[in-house]
C-alpha cells in the first residue's frame, strides 16, 4: 500500500510539473499546448510487432501523425532527420489518410528516424480528433502533454522538439529518479 501512494505521488507530482512545464516554458506556442490528459489512442502495427495503445505507455512517447503526399509533413520528416534522438523518447510516425503501401514506399526511400511506423485508423482519427497532418504530439505517461497540427518553421520545430522535449524527459527522469 505504501509503494502504491508513493508511486500516485511521484505519478501526480510528475504530472504537476509537466503541466507547470507546458504554461510557462512554451508561450509562444501555447495554442499547441494542453493540459495533460489521457487519450484512447490505439495503434495498428505495420511491421509484425503488437498494437500500440498509448494510454498504457511508460515514459515519453512522440508521434507524428503525416503522409507521404503532404508537402508539410514531408518539411517535418526532414527536419526530424536533422535532430539527435533523445535517450529514453520512444518516436512513432503514424500513417494518416493514406495506403500503407505508399507510405512504407516513401519511408523506405527517403529513411526515417523513427522506432516504429504504425497506422492511424479512421476509428482512432475520430477519436483523438485528428482532422490533418502533419499533426505532432507529446505523451507522458499516456497522457497528452503537447500537440501541434499543422506545419512548423524550422525554428518552432528545433525550439519544441529540441529544447522542450528534453526538458520534459529531464522532468521525467528527476521523478523516477
Amino acid at each position: 500500500m505504501m509503494l502504491v501512494c508513493r508511486l500516485s505521488s511521484r505519478v501526480s507530482a510528475l504530472l504537476l510539473s509537466l503541466l507547470t512545464l507546458c504554461l510557462t516554458c512554451l508561450p509562444a506556442y501555447a495554442g499547441a499546448l494542453t493540459a495533460p490528459k489521457a487519450m484512447n489512442l490505439h495503434l495498428q502495427p505495420l511491421d509484425g510487432q503488437a498494437a500500440i495503445d498509448i494510454q498504457h505507455s511508460r515514459g515519453v512517447v512522440v508521434v507524428q501523425l503525416w503522409a507521404s503526399w503532404c508537402p508539410y509533413c514531408r518539411v517535418v520528416l526532414h527536419y526530424w532527420q536533422s535532430l539527435p534522438k533523445l535517450s529514453g523518447v520512444q518516436y512513432y510516425i503514424v500513417s494518416f489518410r493514406e495506403s500503407t503501401d505508399k507510405a512504407k514506399r516513401y519511408l523506405d526511400e527517403h529513411g526515417h528516424p523513427f522506432d516504429r511506423h504504425l497506422l492511424l485508423s479512421p476509428v482512432a482519427a475520430k477519436r483523438i480528433q485528428a482532422h490533418m497532418v502533419p499533426d505532432t504530439m507529446i505523451f507522458v505517461h499516456g497522457r497528452l502533454v503537447y500537440r501541434h497540427q499543422g506545419g512548423f518553421s524550422k525554428q518552432a520545430f528545433q525550439d519544441v522538439m529540441l529544447m522542450q522535449l528534453s526538458k520534459i524527459v529531464e522532468s521525467v527522469q528527476a521523478v523516477q529518479a
